[in-house]
C-alpha cells in the first residue's frame, strides 16, 4: 500500500498500522514559494490560549503512532513536520516551539540478530518531534532518492528541530527530540556515518546497531544533550577485518555533565572483526563520551 501525490495534515491524533504487510508513504509533497518538499504527514498543534482551558498541552493528544503489530513494515521516503496553527484560519504557522509526540509500536520480539523481525523504516527527515517512542519492534534509518530537484529528494533517516527558510533542514538547531526504547531496536546500520542529535535517550532492554568504520576510525555518533537513562546494548557492524586494537572510536556523547554513566552501553555483539570491542568512558567538567576500543579478545 502506497500513500502519495499529497501531504497529509492532521489536527489530532493519527495511527497508522501494517496490520501484516509493507506500508509505503512515498511520493507526498508540498509546493510553495520554498519550492517543492516531499512530506508525508504534518502535525498541526493548538496555541497555548486554546489549550490553557483544558488544562491540556498539545502532547496530551497530538501524537502520531506507527503500528506494525501483527507483522508487516512500515517505509517512509518522505517528511514528517508540524507546528503550531492560526486557530482562525486552521493554517500552519511554521512555529515550532511546541511539539508533538511520536510513537512506533509492534507486537515483535527481539531476535538472536538483536532485530524485530517488524520495522519501521525513515528515509528522510522527522522534524520538530518531542517525545519517540519505540517499543516491540525496530526504528531504521535509511536513504532514499526520488530523484529530482525537491529540497528533500535525496533523503536520509534523521531527527532535526526545524527547517530552514529555504525549506532545507535546520542541522545546526539544538536538538528538541528525545527517543525511548523499550524492548526494541534502533537500526542505524545503513553503510553510511549518521550522526543523530537528542536532547535525551532511554533504553529499557534497547538495541543500537552501529556502523563501524575501522579505517578512518569513525562510527555513527549519538550527540545527546539530556537526560541518558538504562544500558544499551551495542550491536557493531566494522566496515572490515582491519585490526584496530587501541584506537578509539567515538560513538555517543553529551554535554549534560549529569546524564549517563560508565555502563551506559555494553557491547552485546561484534561482526565480522577479529577481535571483540569494550566500551571506553571518559566524562570531565563540560563533557562525557562514549568510544569502542578493540581488545585482545578473538571474534
Amino acid at each position: 500500500m502506497e500513500f502519495s501525490n499529497d501531504s497529509g495534515i492532521t489536527l489530532s491524533s493519527l495511527s497508522i498500522k501494517s496490520n501484516g504487510k509493507d506500508i509505503y508513504l512515498s511520493g507526498n509533497y508540498t509546493q510553495d514559494t520554498r519550492g517543492k518538499i516531499y512530506n508525508a504527514i504534518y502535525m498541526m498543534l493548538f496555541p497555548d490560549e486554546v489549550l490553557a482551558a483544558s488544562g491540556s498541552t498539545n502532547k496530551d493528544f497530538i501524537s502520531l503512532t506507527f503500528d506494525t503489530s501483527g507483522g508487516g513494515s512500515i517505509i517512509i521516503n518522505d517528511n514528517i513536520d508540524g507546528s503550531l496553527i492560526d486557530e482562525r484560519a486552521i493554517l500552519p504557522t511554521g512555529d515550532q516551539s511546541e511539539q508533538y509526540n511520536l510513537a512506533f509500536k509492534g507486537d515483535d520480539e527481539i531476535g538472536e540478530d538483536g532485530l524485530t523481525t517488524q520495522y519501521i523504516a525513515i528515509n528522510n527527515d522527522i522534524i520538530n518531534t518531542g517525545l519517540v517512542s519505540v517499543e516491540n519492534t525496530t526504528l531504521r534509518f535509511g536513504a532514499y532518492d526520488h530523484g529530482d530537484e525537491a529540497k528533500n529528494s535525496n533523503g536520509k533517516g534523521s531527527f532535526v528541530a526545524s527547517l530552514n527558510a529555504d525549506g532545507t533542514a535546520n542541522r545546526d538547531a539544538d536538538a528538541v527530540t528525545s527517543l525511548s526504547l523499550t524492548n526494541a531496536a534502533f537500526d542505524l546500520y545503513n553503510g553510511y556515518k549518521d550522526e543523530v542529535k537528542l536532547a535525551g535517550w532511554s533504553s529499557d532492554n534497547g538495541y543500537l546497531h552501529i556502523d563501524v568504520d575501522v579505517e578512518n576510525l569513525t562510527a555513527d555518533v549519538l550527540d545527546i544533550n539530556g537526560d541518558i537513562v538504562g544500558t544499551t546494548n551495542l550491536i557493531l557492524y566494522p566496515s572490515s577485518d582491519k585490526d584496530v586494537r587501541g584506537e578509539s572510536i567515538l560513538f555517543a556523547q553529551t554535554a549534560a555533565t549529569n546524564a549517563g554513566e560508565e555502563d551506559s552501553f555494553k557491547v552485546w555483539r561484534v561482526y565480522k572483526s577479529p577481535y571483540l570491542f569494550d566500551v571506553s568512558y571518559s566524562a570531565d567538567e563540560t563533557n562525557k563520551e562514549w568510544s569502542l576500543v578493540m581488545n585482545d579478545v578473538v571474534n
